[in-house]
């Protein structure tokens, strides 16, 4: 992804204050993100509102990013096990460390 959406992104998220951490690593699942793509991966507190804290994150992400780019999001909790491999990939737009 161009530095400059990357940044746009990184702008976008850091103004939701409940979003502790961003991840954009290129994922690979079998039959669901095949081929491999880039992931925005969020970190919330436990207490999140996950779903409406993902509206609107798809809204900030929709007015910055070309019409035909699609980005999957993918939430996490603080303490989920996937959370080290991903900071392991190097991909932190936000927050973390």
């Amino acid at each position: 992804m161009p530095s400059n959406i990357r940044d746009e992104i990184k702008n976008a998220i850091s103004t939701v204050k409940e979003i502790q951490e961003a991840h954009l690593p290129m994922i690979y699942i079998k039959g669901a993100i095949d081929p491999p793509s880039e992931v925005l991966v969020l970190v919330f507190d436990s207490d999140a509102n996950i779903q409406h804290l993902l509206l609107t994150t798809n809204e900030k992400l929709e007015a910055l990013l070309p019409k035909d780019k699609i980005i999957n999001m993918l939430p996490l909790m603080q303490g989920n096990s996937m959370l080290p491999n991903i900071r392991k990939a190097n991909c932190v737009l936000y927050g973390w460390p």
